[in-house]
């Protein structure tokens, strides 16, 4: 579904039953071929002003499930229109579909980089509402400055720019692993889910990193000690 015109509105919580309402149609069509569907975009973040349009990721195992979710999509009413340009992200249109909310549908492998990029950049904001506060500030000013330009709109909306997590928790550290970063053996030394949960956290920050910098955003780490 293509955006017209360009309108930002404020965070609605309906959102949330939206993309419910959404993903449960999806799944009924193709739930025994897929492995979940997220909710990605601004409209997953509470607090997030967005563009109206839910966008959804339909993840897959591999590759090799892909023409059976295209028939099974087609099916519902959705038009599969390739990856246009982005790697293992499929796109899908519709043209029929009243009672639901506009939105966007991709599916991805779970490998994918770019569905790796939307949950890494998601679970960022959701960990950093004064992040939110301020990207939703840039989104309102970029929709009123480029209201009739996606591409100018697009362009402004992720300016150049800078983060600076604090130790990484902004990030996703602690998120993976076993979502913690304690535990010490009896010596002193790093207990192996400490050293898992720590690898987890690093590579959280390695996908941020890429995401920041695909959107031209340079990164750089803040660190203090007590």
């Amino acid at each position: 579904m293509q955006t017209k015109k360009v309108v930002v509105l404020p965070y609605d919580p309906k959102w949330a039953s939206d993309f419910q309402q959404i993903r449960d149609e999806i799944e009924e069509a193709v739930g025994h071929l897929i492995l979940r569907v997220e909710h990605v975009g601004s409209t997953s973040v509470a607090g997030m002003s967005a563009k109206p349009c839910i966008d959804l990721d339909v993840v897959i195992a591999d590759a090799s499930r892909l023409p059976a979710v295209i028939s099974g999509l087609e099916a519902i009413g959705y038009i599969h229109e390739g990856d246009l340009g982005i790697k293992d992200r499929e796109a899908f249109k519709y043209t029929d579909k009243p009672h639901l909310m506009t939105h966007h549908l991709y599916v991805c492998p779970r490998e994918s980089e770019e569905l790796r990029r939307h949950i890494v950049f998601r679970d960022f904001l959701r960990q950093n509402p004064e992040a939110v506060k301020k990207y939703s500030q840039v989104k309102e000013r970029a929709a009123k400055l480029f209201s009739g330009s996606i591409d100018q709109y697009i362009e402004y909306d992720m300016p150049l720019g800078y983060f600076l997590p604090n130790d990484g928790y902004g990030t996703g550290y602690g998120k993976n692993g076993y979502y913690m970063t304690g535990g010490v053996n009896a010596d002193g030394s790093s207990t192996k889910e400490r050293i898992a949960a720590i690898d987890a956290n690093v590579e959280n920050l390695r996908e941020f990193t890429k995401y920041a910098q695909s959107k031209g955003v340079e990164t750089g780490l803040w660190t203090q000690s007590n």
